[in-house]
């Protein structure tokens, strides 16, 4: 079904781009006017200014390599959140692969918003609930993304509408809603779990937007 929702720039939280005039050294940032730059963790070597979807994007090789980049914010999502990316991978990648997480101040997987990747090219999503600590709109790709070729992914979820997940324009998957205040974003990671570096995705990642 081709029928993706429309992405605005209205209520944009974080916007990286990854092209060479955002990128000063490690710092990477945030063009949604919020100031929640990222940094490349110089413990291992994500490497900005290759070529991607649009301008450049930023490459992960993957495999205990401990690839990540990260930062920190201040965000409530309460009851909706919207990812939108570009991915590119020929599968592989170490444990869990995270493509994109949100978590609070320890970073931990168990208050997260997520839209990872399996190792074996499936895509995953979820929220965490903060009233309950349960994980909601959860969905796992019925495809696999393995070609080595750019996909766009969008996310969303709201307590009312539940969870879309949607793969270059495609409807692939869906969940209920039920979470009226999901867990606010204290932290961020890109290709990687942000308390320690052993969730490696291996690919490239580009054009990042959070609503």
């Amino acid at each position: 079904r081709n029928n993706q929702p429309i992405i605005s720039p209205i209520g944009m939280v974080a916007y990286w781009s990854f092209n060479n005039e955002y990128v000063n050294g490690d710092t990477i940032l945030d063009q949604s006017g919020n100031n929640f730059n990222a940094t490349i963790d110089p413990a291992g070597g994500a490497t900005s200014g290759v070529l991607g979807k649009s301008g450049e994007a930023i490459s992960f090789r993957g495999n205990n390599f401990n690839d990540t980049v990260k930062g920190l914010m201040n965000h409530e999502f309460e009851d909706e959140v919207t990812l939108s990316l570009w991915f590119k991978s020929g599968g592989g990648g170490q444990g869990s692969p995270r493509i994109l997480e949100f978590s609070d101040s320890s970073g931990g997987s168990s208050r997260s918003t997520l839209l990872g990747y399996h190792s074996s090219g499936s895509l995953r999503t979820h929220v965490t609930c903060e009233a309950d600590n349960n994980r909601y709109g959860e969905i796992t790709s019925p495809s696999t993304y393995i070609a080595d070729a750019w996909h766009h992914a969008v996310y969303t979820y709201s307590n009312s509408d539940g969870a879309k997940l949607y793969v270059d324009s495609v409807e692939v998957g869906s969940a209920s809603g039920g979470c009226s205040n999901i867990y606010g974003a204290k932290t961020f990671s890109i290709g990687n779990y942000y308390p320690v570096s052993d969730h490696d995705f291996k690919g490239l990642i580009d054009e990042v937007r959070i609503y």
